[in-house]
């Protein structure tokens, strides 16, 4: 669906990256059972959503009803009752067991798509031959007369009928042709026994990011051009600011530097955001650009899907972590695995903007204030950025925005909401959490991590919200410590650089690590593991993590959290046990 989207926007927005030619049209085929999948549902009802909203879903839906979901049946009125008056989406049935009239029908469906750029359902009533899979015994579940009433309706009978009773061919030169392609599929079947299998994980893993598709960064804008864009608030950019405004300020860089990025989401466009992130984006890009998406997580994360295999590199945000667990499957299932079984041939790069994380103060709960990122440990080739200021962020979404361009890669970029607006760090008013808008050319490459002092008494290893607090005990625990410590920022989760994390902690035997996620499957849990494996000397380690528990209203918001204070509490017990 979202590749059908892409098509009439790479067109009018005339990118030269674009794969599919103006006037294409998608199919998308499925069964009856899969209709009911939520996943499915989502691709209709957004494809409906589209056209009531004046878009073009140029899509043709197919779906082969046979009758059957494995073994449960389903009901013979069921897909024709649920799609045949469905707003915005067109509604053709086919009798997939008649050539003629599937011909017919097809062209017709073909045609109307094409011509009106809108989705179209069509509904091919067939039959199932044998069971579902290898292992899918038919006689379980049917009985033998129903069996043979199947194979009696044979696809390949009927239209071997249809074309004797209208005399395009004999029963000789069906025969001959069917022979022929018994024959050819054997020949390919053969061929394909002989090629090269398989044998080692490297040989399996080579392609999880893996990318055939050739593409450079484009140029920097100019300065005069830049200027144009922000108007006023061009002056403004040299002023410190807070992580939100600089965010901002990148978006709106990226968008001028790469014509080829979308910026799409809840309330992204007009609104510019729940917290502002994308204000003025709507008004510099226009809404070709720049879209507000149905509250459906499911399809914004298929449209980034679509758009990346379009040539775009779109960065859709999902308003809050919490809300991503509707559609982990979009990047588990589909966008991860793309170029892994195509061994790099295809991709579809795209930056998934995640405002989350817990600390939020005054609303939301669990809803909100989600504190587990464990879902991304475990998607094999996805990188996952989690910055924890303002000009860290700037250049990691560069990086991130050039790494899906130029290698076609997943990137989540999960933004600590707490940190948005904050200005201050260990007092009101210091300003040490405001910075300013680093130069356009400035990014951190994947896995590259900040150290903060030079310390050896104590090595506190932190990310996101982690190093602000981290930060905070650090002048304390000096004090209390009488020594110096070093905390490092880790930055990148996915891509953890041990020999230079293991070089940075040195000779230093304490290292605490700071998480924020819950406890169970959070990535400090990961590298608690990787530090006992991979040091070379030995360490007193410890994981100070948030508890297993989802997040509190009111005043009990923060207390299953690491806090200022249990950073110290845990550190001195990890200094002087």
């Amino acid at each position: 669906m979202g590749t059908a989207f892409s098509i009439d926007r790479a067109k009018d927005l005339d990118i030269k990256e674009r794969e599919l030619k103006g006037n294409s049209i998608v199919l998308c085929s499925f069964g009856d059972a899969s209709a009911n999948h939520a996943t499915a549902l989502s691709a209709f009802n957004t494809a409906s959503w589209v056209t009531s909203q004046g878009g073009h879903v140029p899509i043709i839906f197919i779906c082969e009803d046979n009758g059957t979901g494995i073994s449960v049946p389903t009901d013979d009125k069921w897909i024709e009752q649920n799609f045949n008056n469905r707003w915005g989406l067109d509604y053709i049935q086919t009798d997939g067991l008649h050539l003629i009239d599937l011909m017919i029908k097809s062209r017709r469906a073909e045609h109307d798509c094409r011509i009106n750029r809108s989705p179209i359902f069509l509904h091919m009533k067939t039959v199932r031959l044998m069971g579902h899979a290898g292992s899918d015994v038919e006689v379980g579940y049917k009985s033998l007369s129903e069996i043979e009433a199947t194979e009696f309706n044979d696809p390949l009978l009927h239209s071997a009928r249809i074309l004797m009773e209208n005399g395009c061919l004999s029963a000789d030169d069906i025969l001959e042709l069917y022979e022929s392609s018994r024959a050819q599929v054997n020949h390919v079947f053969d061929a394909a026994t002989l090629r090269p299998k398989l044998e080692t994980a490297e040989d399996v893993m080579a392609s999880i990011t893996e990318n055939r598709i050739e593409r450079i960064a484009p140029k920097y804008p100019t300065k005069k051009d830049r200027a144009a864009l922000f108007g006023k608030e061009f002056k403004r950019m040299g002023q410190p600011q807070h992580m939100a405004k600089l965010i901002n300020y990148a978006l709106s860089d990226i968008l001028l530097r790469y014509e080829n990025t979308l910026v799409f989401g809840e309330d992204v466009a007009q609104k510019g955001g729940v917290y502002h992130v994308t204000a003025d984006l709507y008004k510099q890009y226009g809404i070709r650009r720049v879209f507000n998406s149905p509250l459906d997580e499911t399809s914004i994360i298929g449209f980034g899907i679509g758009f990346g295999h379009n040539g775009f590199i779109p960065i859709p945000e999902i308003q809050f972590l919490a809300y991503l667990h509707n559609a982990e499957d979009q990047l588990r299932g589909e966008a991860a695995t793309l170029p892994f079984f195509s061994e790099g041939r295809f991709t579809n790069p795209m930056v998934l903007r995640v405002p989350g994380l817990a600390y939020q103060k005054g609303f939301g709960g669990h809803y909100h204030n989600d504190n587990s990122l464990a879902i991304f440990r475990d998607i094999p080739g996805v990188i996952l950025a989690v910055p924890s200021n303002g000009a860290d962020a700037v250049k990691m979404l560069r990086t991130a925005v050039r790494e899906a361009h130029e290698n076609g890669r997943v990137v989540v970029f999960v933004e600590p909401i707490a940190l948005y607006m904050t200005k201050d760090l260990h007092e009101p008013k210091d300003g040490k959490w405001n910075f300013e808008y680093p130069d356009v050319k400035e990014e951190i490459p994947v896995g590259e991590f900040a150290t903060y002092g030079k310390g050896k008494a104590l090595t506190i290893i932190t990310y996101g919200n982690g190093l602000f607090l981290s930060l905070q005990a650090q002048k304390e625990l000096e004090k209390k410590l009488k020594k110096k410590i070093k905390v490092i920022d880790l930055r990148w989760l996915s891509d953890i650089d041990m020999p230079k994390l293991l070089k940075a902690i040195g000779t230093c035997e304490n290292v605490l690590i700071v998480d924020e996620c819950r406890r169970t499957g959070c990535h400090g849990e990961g590298l608690l593991a990787r530090l006992v494996s991979e040091s070379k000397k030995p360490l007193k380690l410890k994981l100070h993590a948030a508890e297993d528990s989802f997040i509190s209203l009111g005043v009990a918001a923060t207390a299953t959290l690491p806090s200022k204070e249990s950073i110290i509490e845990h550190a001195l017990e990890l200094v002087n046990g």
